[in-house]
């Protein structure tokens, strides 16, 4: 089977110069009272929220979103190539069939789920709607990459652990192990070799195994609601 690459490094880079700002009203409620601010936000590929959730479920094209777990009071009813899309889901980008909302919890009926970075919304628990735990959609994908090339990546899974140092370049990891807030990665040592293996390339499990344990180490991939890596999806 081929694949092809929609690398989150590129795709935060480029698309992320055509951002839409949107004023939104947020509702917050706690035992005492209930209240309403307005919040500004931009809208790019990788959002930022207020909780990561348990997972995250990727949308079909065509999706409805609810205001109540029951399903009863439908808000949207609406198709990312045919429609203005005015959520803003965890990953967007609607143009390419990609919106994945973090989900909280779920019923027998429905996923709750974060839109516009802290709205709450409902979305139908069917076959069409997939829900993907952070470690599966981890392990899962074609590789990683830090966001911040300053962040240490220790040989333990432990700060105190003796950091690894990797070479310069664009970088590619490839997630071996997920515990907790920690990913074991190895380096993806032929991701800047011409002569490597090319985009319509096999698992990184199966041909970073030639790149050695002594570029294998620990990093977070996550800090509360922040995501600290790119991840590389297929398509």
């Amino acid at each position: 089977m081929k694949y092809r690459y929609l690398i989150v490094l590129f795709v935060v880079t480029i698309f992320s110069c055509k951002k839409t700002v949107r004023k939104n009203i947020v509702e917050t409620e706690n035992k005492n009272e209930s209240s309403k601010e307005l919040v500004d936000y931009e809208c790019t590929y990788d959002n930022k929220v207020n909780s990561l959730g348990k997972g995250l479920v990727i949308l079909p094209t065509s999706f409805e979103i609810y205001k109540d777990s029951l399903l009863l009071d439908k808000q949207f009813d609406l198709d990312m190539y045919a429609d203005e899309v005015e959520l803003c889901s965890k990953y967007h980008k609607p143009d390419y069939g990609i919106m994945q909302l973090v989900c909280l919890e779920e019923t027998d009926k429905s996923y709750k789920v974060i839109v516009n970075h802290v709205d709450i919304k409902y979305v139908p628990k069917t076959e069409e709607y997939i829900f993907v735990r952070w470690n599966d959609y981890i392990m899962n994908s074609f590789g990683i990459r830090r966001k911040d090339k300053n962040q240490p990546i220790y040989i333990e899974a432990n700060k105190n652990s003796e950091k690894l140092d990797l070479p310069t370049g664009l970088e590619s990891l490839c997630p071996l192990e997920v515990k907790n807030d920690w990913v074991k990665v190895r380096w993806d040592c032929f991701y800047n070799d011409q002569d490597g293996v090319n985009e319509e390339r096999q698992s990184c499990h199966d041909y970073t195994k030639k790149c050695g344990d002594s570029m294998t180490g620990w990093l977070k991939w996550r800090t509360d609601s922040e995501i600290n890596i790119g991840i590389f999806i297929t398509t």
